[in-house]
């Protein structure tokens, strides 16, 4: 049997490495069987955002170090590599992620020893490295860290499609404008 989180271990600091030396930023590493196969889901970042070239140069140079650096032999068979940015609700696992994210709704899975689990969305307010605040209408709660099973952004998608509305509604109009002008000119005035 294929212990996935060992893979995980192994293949994370030379991943980081190659993320780190073009200049990115490893979110985070998986490494799956899934239906097709084997998957190694590789999450990078960068202050302005990852562009499909930033996923490219990662694919291609980590792709090269892992035929190099032996790991032919530690991974069981072919696999897939899948190199993305971690999306607008990405997750939130170190604790870096956390403090970019004061300020940001978030969605977090809290499981207590007990075995009771539930999930909070709220406005971090405040983390600590040992608690997490967050800020809820009218009251903040405090979370213990070891008790969050995940947590994620909430990206407000009707807000988004909100704001772009009134772009859409222009080109909208601006496309009529033009058909209908292109029209206009070319069926009247012929003589009889």
């Amino acid at each position: 049997m294929v212990d996935y989180q060992y893979l995980e271990t192994q293949l994370t600091p030379v991943t980081d490495q190659v993320v780190h030396c073009l200049g990115l930023e490893l979110v985070r590493l998986e490494f799956r069987r899934e239906k097709n196969g084997l998957v190694l889901r590789v999450f990078i970042d960068k202050e302005e955002g990852v562009h499909i070239k930033d996923c490219q140069a990662v694919s291609e140079e980590l792709s090269t170090v892992l035929l190099g650096e032996g790991f032919a032999d530690l991974i069981p068979g072919p696999y897939h590599l899948e190199v993305s940015s971690p999306g607008v609700e990405r997750q939130l696992v170190r604790e870096s992620d956390y403090l970019r994210s004061l300020g940001r709704e978030v969605m977090v899975a809290v499981g207590k020893v007990s075995g009771t689990r539930s999930k909070i969305r709220g406005v971090i307010a405040a983390f600590t490295g040992e608690e997490l605040v967050l800020r809820r209408e009218d009251s903040e709660k405090v979370i213990p860290v070891e008790d969050i099973i995940s947590a994620h952004i909430v990206f407000d998608w009707r807000a988004a499609l909100k704001s772009r509305e009134p772009e859409a509604k222009r080109k909208r109009k601006a496309r009529r404008r033009k058909s209908r002008s292109r029209y206009a000119g070319s069926g009247g005035d012929k003589d009889v």
